[in-house]
């Protein structure tokens, strides 16, 4: 948890790519990994998708195993 502190600050959010995020993850789970490459080029994507980790805008089971591009993220329910 500590680590995925470090993207709690908002400039790390694009919404653009917040937009893109949430219309992949609208209907299925994706793997970090996947949906960092189909929501555009993944070293920009990947601190936004971290920070909405952080926000609890997207969920993830931090509980089973580390975190990384193998972890399967969803939308939150909000």
């Amino acid at each position: 948890m500590r680590w995925l502190a470090g993207y709690r600050n908002p400039r790390n959010r694009r919404q653009d790519v917040v937009t893109n995020l949430t219309s992949l993850l609208a209907h299925n789970p994706k793997t970090i990994g996947a949906a960092a490459l189909a929501a555009g080029e993944p070293l920009l994507v990947l601190p936004t998708l971290y920070h909405q980790l952080w926000t609890h805008e997207i969920d993830v089971d931090v509980d089973s195993a580390p975190i990384g591009e193998h972890t399967l993220i969803r939308l939150a329910k909000r």
